[in-house]
């Protein structure tokens, strides 16, 4: 009874830790397809660029309450 006790913790902590490199496996994905999606963006697409440059501008006064920094729009539109 132990035994099997034991080894179905042992599982749960398993599946646990499988679930967990599942999350933290499509974050980072999504990070990555993000980035080079906006990379992409900015090189091909100027006049998306520049509603998506709004966007962010928005976006970083609206929740940080200061301007975008250095994203890939203001150093395309800036140089």
């Amino acid at each position: 009874m132990i035994v099997n006790l034991e080894s179905a913790v042992i599982g749960m902590q398993l599946d646990i830790q499988e679930a967990i490199i599942r999350q933290v496996n499509r974050l980072l994905v999504f990070l990555v397809f993000r980035h080079w999606f906006w990379f992409f963006d900015g090189l091909f697409v100027q006049k998306y660029s520049e509603s998506q440059n709004k966007m962010v501008d928005f976006a970083s006064n609206f929740f940080f309450n200061q301007p975008a920094k250095s994203t890939i729009f203001n150093q395309q539109k800036n140089g």
